[in-house]
């Protein structure tokens, strides 16, 4: 089995261990088969090893470790599966991509043999059947529904004939102040006017308003009276005509009167 091992004092982060395996690639001459002197170059080798096609790996933080000088470093551990670096082979042999694929690796992605995709069935819609072998007649109204609805129409009709026999209360002659709501601190503030006054600026109005209708009703029957008055002068008196009719016939005797004494 091939491994590589990464070891880091720092921060850890695999990408970075990818990619300083990767880079060793510079140092690698493929024709030679071989790495440059004082380099190492078996961690990229192992990477791209054709036959290698499993890999595992884990991270372990070690306080000291036996034959190394690191403490407190964190290592990356990867086990590649069948195991590459032989002695006199090559990685792989150069071509085009995926051409040589096994039969357990057959599709080719991002220039890399995969197996198959697992072909994605369509799974039964449990809830659908549910509902499709639900026995029939299950989809009547709900006996809640049908309470609740004849307990509304039963409070109207009691609420329509409470109206009907009700008598209608007589219209009121004062303003009724019950319901008007409280002023508030604000409204005091911007009034200047405290609860009650209000209510006392009414009935001094009321008050007001008796008064004047008090006085129209006196000029009106003053006004009545004068009128009847300038009627009677007007008119002539009934017995002016009968007096000087008398007192002619009275006249025209004296003569005949004194002619008989």
């Amino acid at each position: 089995m091939g491994e590589n091992l990464f070891v880091s004092n720092k921060l850890f982060d695999p990408k970075i261990a990818m990619e300083k395996w990767f880079l060793e690639h510079l140092d690698y001459d493929y024709n030679n088969n071989s790495c440059q002197d004082d380099k190492m170059c078996g961690h990229y080798t192992q990477m791209v090893w054709a036959d290698s096609h499993s890999v595992g790996c884990a991270v372990h933080r070690c306080d000291t470790m036996e034959g190394l000088s690191f403490e407190k470093a964190t290592f990356l551990v990867c086990n590649y599966y069948p195991a590459g670096n032989f002695n006199d082979e090559k990685p792989y042999e150069e071509g085009e991509w995926c051409s040589k694929c096994p039969d357990n690796l057959p599709r080719c992605d991002q220039n890399l043999c995969v197996p198959d995709a697992p072909e994605l069935t369509e799974e039964p819609d449990v809830e659908k059947e549910t509902m499709d072998s639900s026995p029939p007649g299950t989809d009547e109204p709900s006996t809640h529904t049908a309470t609740a609805t004849a307990t509304a129409t039963t409070t109207a009709t009691d609420t329509a004939t409470a109206t009907e026999d009700t008598p209608p209360s007589p219209p009121r002659t004062q303003p009724d102040y019950s319901s008007a709501p409280e002023p508030t601190m604000a409204d005091r503030e911007e009034t200047g006017t405290e609860p009650g006054d209000g209510e006392e600026e009414e009935e001094e109005e009321e008050e007001q308003e008796e008064e004047e209708e008090e006085e129209e009703k006196w000029e009106g029957e003053e006004r009545a009276t004068e009128r009847e008055k300038d009627s009677t002068r007007e008119q002539p008196p009934a017995n002016a005509g009968s007096v000087s009719t008398s007192l002619i016939l009275v006249t025209s005797l004296m003569p005949l009167l004194s002619l008989g004494l």
